[in-house]
């Protein structure tokens, strides 16, 4: 086979290289003081206190939640889910298909009543609260 296959001979000879030397003995000046792992050498810069990002302001404490404010909410949200479930499961689709699609498109179509469900929550946490000069 001529011509330079996979199997044909290398014309060329093998480049020298030197053995790999893991060793700390004969480390030139280029690698002397370096570890196997990153350090805060001169090449690396540090981290100080004027290049740090500011901290997060603190999350005000989450208050306890009237959960009986939510549940006409949930259950009309429920009562979405369980009715295209139970539509799809009539037509002929897969029952866990059915499920799956009824959580898709009642998420969709009750995307609003979560939104005032979560308001509400927040208003009924809100009121409950005593206020500052309390």
């Amino acid at each position: 086979m001529a011509g330079g296959g996979r199997g044909a001979p290398k014309d060329r000879a093998p480049k020298d290289r030197a053995p790999k030397d893991r060793g700390a003995k004969d480390r030139g000046a280029k690698d002397q003081g370096r570890g196997p792992g990153r350090s805060g050498g001169a090449g690396r810069p540090t981290k100080n206190a004027a290049s740090r990002r500011p901290a997060r302001p603190a999350r005000p404490a989450q208050a306890d939640v009237d959960l009986r404010v939510q549940l006409p909410y949930f259950l009309a949200r429920l009562a979405a889910l369980v009715v295209i479930t139970v539509v799809l499961a009539l037509v002929g689709v897969n029952l866990l298909l059915a499920v799956l699609i009824g959580f898709v498109v009642a998420g969709l179509l009750t995307w609003p009543l979560g939104r005032m469900q979560r308001r509400a929550a927040q208003r009924a946490a809100s009121r409950d609260q005593p206020g500052p000069g309390a």
